[in-house]
C-alpha cells in the first residue's frame, strides 16, 4: 500500500510541532473520555485519516492556530487507522495532540461524521461547534478557529 504525503502545507508545518507532551511521546488513547479535559474546558477535536493529506493538513493547521493563539484548548485527533500506523505518523509529523483511535467508528457516529477531515468542539457533552461538509477547507478552519476565539473570550 502505497502513503500519502503531506500536502505543502502540513509538510511546511511539520517542522514546527516539536512534540512537547513529555518523554512518553506521542499518545493514542482508547476513548474520547480518556482525552477529553476533566474540568469542562472546550476541545477541538479533528476527525482525521493518516492516509488524507488533507486530513492531516487540517489536524496540523489547528493545531498551530491554537498554539499561536495561545488558546487554552487542547486539540484531540480522532481517527480509525490501525494503532501502530497512527503511532508512526505522529511520530514523523511530530504531532502534539493526543489522538483516539476510533477503531469501530462509533465516534463518527456519534457526531454525525461523513466526511473526514471534520472538526468539532465539545464542551463535556454539549456541542459547540461542527464543520459544515458543504463549506470550503479554509472556511471550516476559519469558523472553527472564530469559535474557539469567542470561547477564549478575544
Amino acid at each position: 500500500m502505497r502513503r500519502a504525503r503531506p500536502g505543502p502545507v502540513a509538510a511546511a508545518l511539520a517542522g514546527l510541532f516539536l512534540f512537547s507532551a513529555g518523554a512518553e511521546g506521542p499518545v493514542v488513547v482508547r476513548s474520547l473520555e480518556e482525552a477529553l479535559p476533566r474540568d469542562g474546558t472546550p476541545a477541538l477535536i479533528v476527525f482525521f485519516s493518516a492516509s488524507c493529506p488533507s486530513c492531516f493538513d487540517d489536524l496540523l493547521e489547528m493545531i498551530h492556530f491554537v498554539k499561536k493563539n495561545r488558546l487554552p484548548f487542547p486539540v484531540i485527533g480522532i481517527s480509525g487507522d490501525p494503532e501502530a500506523d497512527l503511532e508512526a505518523f505522529m511520530e514523523k509529523y511530530s504531532v502534539g495532540c493526543s489522538v483516539v483511535r476510533d477503531d469501530r467508528g462509533r465516534l463518527r457516529r456519534r457526531f454525525g461524521v461523513g466526511l473526514v477531515p471534520c472538526k468539532i468542539v465539545l464542551r463535556g457533552d454539549s456541542l459547540l461547534y461542527r464543520d459544515d461538509d458543504y463549506l470550503e477547507f479554509s472556511e471550516r478552519r476559519r469558523r472553527a478557529g472564530q469559535c474557539l476565539i469567542d470561547l477564549a473570550g478575544r
